[in-house]
């Protein structure tokens, strides 16, 4: 038989928390209000998590009524690469929640960066879910990272947007490069925390743009967006 994990007590709080203060399971409730259905998408909001913690996490959502698992589409292969999980009422009820705690986060939290919190590929991740494709000016660009002081594995990636849509590729996308933006780690997670305004950090030289005039142009305005805990049309590859 099964230990007995919980707290013993009736409250509301207390039985909130015997489900979604274990370990990783906000972070994977946060990438599927990102929009995230895919296993592997979650992997990839969340790239610190073994395969086997991250379906545990996901079953006992599933049995709490917090996400429901959806039928993989047509007759292709079948495995969990195919598997994807979507929020029930229950689970969208948990958007203000996570604004507030990243609120609360935002303010207490976050007072330093530690260069251990300094992932590429989560903030890459976040980059192309928070990136407002609408204000940009075109219908379809290509945009190139340079994170110059990544590791040499995370050092490129690239954005490619078309038609609002946003998707992240982990090796070039075959297509002409319109913009290139370069900067270090540091620098990137400040103008995705909102501390450092893109015109400041273009200004100060914090990040570097060459290409198109008018997307460099419309950077302040294209990038980077706060934290927003709703559906977005965005996938990677």
């Amino acid at each position: 038989m099964a230990r007995y994990r919980g707290y013993a007590q009736v409250c509301p709080l207390a039985k909130a928390a015997e489900l979604l203060c274990e370990r990783w399971t906000m972070l994977v409730v946060r990438e599927l209000l990102f929009g995230s259905q895919r296993y592997s998408d979650l992997r990839r909001g969340i790239p610190m998590v073994s395969p086997t913690m991250l379906s545990q996490r996901l079953r006992e959502l599933e049995d709490n009524g917090v996400i429901v698992r959806l039928r993989p589409r047509g007759s292709g292969r079948k495995g969990i690469g195919s598997v994807a999980y979507e929020l029930t009422a229950s689970g969208r009820d948990l958007a203000p929640v996570l604004t507030q705690m990243s609120a609360w986060g935002h303010r207490w939290a976050v007072a330093e960066l530690r260069q251990e919190d300094l992932e590429p590929s989560y903030m890459m991740w976040v980059a192309h879910k928070t990136i407002r494709a609408d204000a940009m000016g075109v219908q379809r660009a290509v945009i190139a990272y340079e994170l110059v002081d990544a590791p040499t594995a995370r050092r490129c990636w690239w954005l490619v947007v078309d038609h609002g849509d946003v998707e992240l590729c982990f090796k070039h996308p075959g297509f002409a490069i319109d913009v290139t933006v370069s900067t270090k780690l540091q620098p990137m997670a400040l103008l995705i925390l909102g501390r450092l305004s893109p015109k400041e950090a273009v200004r100060s030289g914090a990040v570097k743009l060459e290409g198109s005039p008018e997307l460099r142009r419309r950077f302040p305005d294209w990038y980077p967006r706060s934290f927003e805990y709703s559906t977005t049309s965005s996938r990677a590859r």
